[in-house]
């Protein structure tokens, strides 16, 4: 059981970094991919 864990926690992190990383490689905007070119940060009041 521990041994299966620890393979998918492993995993999972490599797999993070790896997305992580080309994302920050290629410079895209993941914002502007979903809500589109025009999105905006929301203002805050005052």
């Amino acid at each position: 059981m521990a041994k299966a864990l620890a393979t998918t926690g492993t995993v999972f992190l490599l797999s993070s970094l790896l997305t992580f990383g080309l994302g920050a490689m290629s410079g895209a905007n993941p914002g502007a991919a979903v809500l589109g070119i025009t999105a905006t940060p929301p203002t805050s009041p005052g």
